[in-house]
């Protein structure tokens, strides 16, 4: 689904969908499904009394990302646009995106693969641009990939500045795979980089310096999770560990493995092990504790194998 409002920016908001990765068969299956469309629950959200006043790259896309909604982010200068909000009552994200694109006329945004984002249509990130041959991809080396090329083929991007891997250490933000290449518009290939993962936005920006600066940045879009499996197992058994999480606005949607940015871990392999995707396989009698990990938030399940 894609959704455009034209008034200054083109806001992507990355739209809550989560999915299994697995490899099968030699493919991999990188989709992710919360369930109902995340980017309508985000824009549909009611957001309680604020008042805002700024640019929108220092006042509306921090204020967005603090309410778990990793907004990306593209302006042909540091500083453009603005948003002066001071409604006193609740209101909707999309009641306040709408305003702000009133107020900034050179952006739009789009909800793209089920993300949304922001960018100034006029600038030409709409342009159709062929990228090479769709290949599955770390998400770092997707990144330096696509940037690379595009720096290459698109004029105005050619100040395009590499950005920095300061967490590495990070494998939710650069080590998840994406799919990369193709023929899509510019600002398509660009919000691929961010993969499949709900809770990673980008941010392009030019800089005093006439660069273009590229970043990706984690959003605490989950407020917490919890985790369910069986309790008792038999020896040669199988079961999957199912999650839920909890969204910042307290809505509750089902995740599924490494794409949604979940990390499972067995206290003792030798008796049960888990996959990528939370499939459990019972090994030989004894007792072992299932942890579940996305981001800062945690569980963890105990089983018995018998």
């Amino acid at each position: 689904m894609s959704l455009r409002l034209f008034g200054g920016m083109t806001l992507l908001l990355t739209a809550l969908s989560i999915c299994p990765l697995r490899a099968e068969h030699g493919m991999v299956d990188n989709s992710c499904s919360w369930g109902d469309s995340a980017a309508e629950l985000l824009l549909d959200r009611e957001l309680p009394a604020f008042k805002l006043d700024g640019p929108i790259e220092g006042v509306l896309v921090p204020f967005l990302r603090g309410q778990g909604v990793p907004v990306s982010f593209i302006a042909a200068q540091a500083g453009t646009g603005s948003i002066h909000w001071s409604g006193e009552q609740a209101a909707s994200l999309r009641a306040l995106l709408e305003a702000t694109l009133r107020q900034s006329p050179e952006f739009g945004y789009r909800i793209i693969a089920g993300k949304v984002v922001i960018y100034p249509p006029a600038e030409g990130y709409d342009a159709s641009l062929t990228l090479g041959n769709s290949s599955v991809a770390p998400r770092g080396k997707a990144m330096y990939s696509i940037l690379r090329d595009i720096k290459t083929k698109v004029p105005f991007l050619a100040d395009l500045g590499m950005p920095t891997l300061r967490s590495m250490g990070d494998r939710h933000l650069y080590g998840d795979l994406v799919v990369t290449g193709g023929r899509r518009s510019i600002v398509e290939h660009l919000a691929a980089i961010t993969g499949s993962a709900p809770d990673i936005a980008f941010g392009m920006v030019k800089r005093a310096d006439g660069h273009l600066a590229f970043g990706l940045e984690l959003v605490r879009v989950l407020a917490g999770i919890k985790a369910s499996g069986p309790a008792v197992m038999e020896v040669g058994a199988t079961a999957r560990v199912e999650v839920v999480g909890r969204l910042m606005d307290g809505k509750s949607v089902a995740l599924s493995g490494p794409a949604c940015g979940l990390d499972f871990l067995s206290s003792d392999v030798a008796v049960l092990e888990v996959d990528g995707s939370g499939l459990v396989r019972a090994l030989e009698p004894g007792e072992v504790t299932v942890s579940v990990r996305h981001g800062s938030q945690s569980d963890q399940i105990h089983v018995r194998v018998k």
